[in-house]
């Protein structure tokens, strides 16, 4: 049985979703001034940001990028680091599994932007 739940400070919502139940990947986020959720999906991103001042001015800035994708029976996960002086992420970590193998990478040596 697949169940995703929503919650905030005041409640907590429970969806039986048995019927488009995939376990690609899972996603669980917490918060605690917004509640969290939870759940199931072939395909997720999640971008984390942080107040930062540039010139001055605060702002958000996403820093953290994880993305998750299925390709058949292939599984990946990226995780970036983004920076405001950087023109591009910088990927740190890569997972890959495909039911039967798990490849699991950290990048070293390489140096941000």
């Amino acid at each position: 049985m697949f169940v995703r739940e929503c919650q905030n400070d005041s409640e907590t919502i429970v969806l039986d979703m048995s019927a488009s139940f995939d376990q690609s990947f899972r996603v669980k986020c917490e918060s605690n001034r917004t509640g969290g959720f939870s759940g199931f999906s072939d395909k997720a991103s999640l971008t984390l940001g942080q107040c930062i001042a540039i010139d001055g001015v605060q702002q958000i800035w996403d820093f953290v990028l994880v993305l998750a994708d299925r390709k058949g029976t292939r599984l990946t996960t990226r995780v970036l680091l983004c920076h405001p002086d950087w023109d591009e992420p910088f990927e740190i970590a890569s997972i890959e599994s495909n039911g039967e193998n798990l490849k699991v990478g950290l990048v070293q040596g390489t140096r941000p932007p």
